[in-house]
């Protein structure tokens, strides 16, 4: 079973995550395996059709990758093979006065737009027409279930949506007289929905918000010894007011990694 997630946030978009975003692993996607949503209620119509956007979306992407990387070394011997016959063949029948850099030039250009033809062709082709179809239609059939316990993780980002950014800012790098707000799920609520929630947050983050991502990096890093990083805060406070950064997912994470 593959289980999805759908967060909802003020402000911003909602968050759709699934394990077809790690376009990488593409080359293990079952297209047997069914296609699990969970939500913290009741989607509404625009949410269905985004989550299966989502997912029709990664899975084009995924699909992509996946050919491409299957089909790379005979397509990197084949252009190779062509460079060198077009560098001799030119070399041999056209007589110039810059020897070997026009060769060179020529050989170049023709690689490339070879090397561009034959990836647009095995996007195209067959086999991966057919496990793109494959993927879709499981994802298209996929079911939403009701789990009440991401209310947690919603409330959680609401609660940092209300704070003022530079409170925000200080609690993550540990310049302020409080601690960060713990993210907390009552023992009962508990289960390997927490895992997966949070490997599909920190990887839609890697995938979606470079900036962010990097500074949960530095954070998970800076919060392990303890010390205040005054500079940390004043550089995440620059790239939050200039939208470079997105302070709620990112103090969602760093709690949720504390407590996972």
């Amino acid at each position: 079973m593959q289980n999805c997630y759908i967060i909802r946030r003020q402000k911003r978009g909602t968050l759709y995550l699934s394990p077809f975003q790690d376009i990488t692993a593409a080359g293990k996607w079952n297209p047997e395996e069914l296609v699990q949503w969970y939500s913290a209620g009741t989607p509404t119509m625009q949410e269905k059709n985004e989550a299966a956007s989502s997912l029709y979306y990664a899975i084009d992407r995924g699909v992509d990758r996946w050919i491409q990387d299957m089909r790379y070394v005979p397509r990197l011997l084949l252009v190779a093979c062509v460079f060198l016959v077009t560098y001799f063949v030119f070399s041999l029948a056209v007589r110039d006065p810059i020897p070997i850099i026009d060769e060179l030039l020529i050989a170049g250009v023709v690689s490339v737009l070879l090397w561009t033809v034959l990836a647009r062709k095995d996007k195209q082709s067959a086999v991966a027409m057919k496990k793109r179809l494959e993927l879709k239609r499981v994802a298209g059939d996929a079911s939403i279930e009701i789990l009440s316990q991401l209310d947690v993780l919603e409330a959680y980002l609401s609660d940092m949506v209300s704070r003022d950014p530079m409170e925000v800012c200080d609690l993550l790098a540990g310049c302020s007289e409080e601690p960060l707000p713990s993210l907390v799920v009552q023992p009962e609520a508990r289960g390997p929905w927490m895992d997966e929630v949070f490997a599909l947050l920190v990887s839609w983050v890697k995938v979606n918000d470079k900036a962010t991502y990097r500074r949960l990096r530095q954070l998970q890093v800076a919060r392990k010894s303890g010390k205040p990083d005054e500079v940390l805060a004043a550089r995440m406070l620059h790239q939050s007011l200039s939208g470079q950064l997105d302070l709620p997912i990112l103090a969602l994470c760093v709690a949720f990694g504390e407590l996972v």
